[in-house]
């Protein structure tokens, strides 16, 4: 079996990076894009776009393209959910899949809000890595809450993110991703949305 993992962000692909190693998926390539993007409109231009215009952009014809080349069995959309609605976000999702033409098998994979959820959904893991983390601010926070969890996760690592820089943000939450991912417990995550995300890949185990 081979998969191909889309990713809206390189700290992602970090994570991923850590997180398939502790799973027998086959063969497998990460392709991480910059940003999550908009699904295109129906009708929109057929052109590809490139990883600058985000995920979700991309998303029909790469699913197309999957699918006429059969360069992948499965392919596992990650991204995050931000502030939508993840039930409404899924169902859209569903009905713009349905809506391709001889897509690949896709399967598509929400961190509620964000894929830092991943990370605090595993307290044990966090502390770990950051043992001068704030644990009270940890034991805080709702799991999958659209609450600003990069935010979070950022105070509880002693950081400011009000004063952080865009690419000072997108560069510890690559650094969070690289030193915690590789401390998950995969069973004692509590996070609802990477337990669904660990129970697909389980699936994905199954089939080989």
């Amino acid at each position: 079996m081979h998969i191909e993992f889309l990713v809206e962000d390189v700290s992602g692909k970090v994570f991923l990076e850590h997180i398939l190693g502790k799973f027998n998926i086959g063969t497998y390539k990460i392709h991480p894009y910059k940003g999550v993007g908009k699904l295109p409109k129906k009708g929109s231009s057929e052109k590809l776009l490139t990883k600058q215009h985000g995920l979700l952009s991309n998303l029909k014809k790469l699913l197309e393209g999957y699918g006429r080349s059969s360069a992948a069995d499965v392919v596992f959309v990650v991204f995050d959910s931000d502030d939508k609605d993840p039930a409404l976000f899924e169902r859209e999702l569903q009905t713009f899949y349905s809506g391709l033409n001889q897509p690949a098998e896709a399967i598509f994979s929400l961190a509620i809000e964000e894929m830092e959820a991943w990370l605090l959904g595993d307290m044990e893991a966090v502390m770990a890595a950051y043992p001068k983390a704030k644990s009270q601010i940890i034991q805080k926070y709702q799991q999958d809450s659209v609450c600003g969890t990069w935010e979070i996760l950022a105070r509880a690592l002693n950081h400011k993110p009000e004063k952080l820089k865009w690419h000072e943000a997108g560069a510890l939450k690559s650094e969070w991703a690289d030193k915690i991912t590789p401390l998950m417990v995969l069973d004692n995550n509590i996070s609802p949305s990477f337990i669904k995300f660990r129970d697909e890949l389980t699936r994905m185990e199954s089939l080989i």
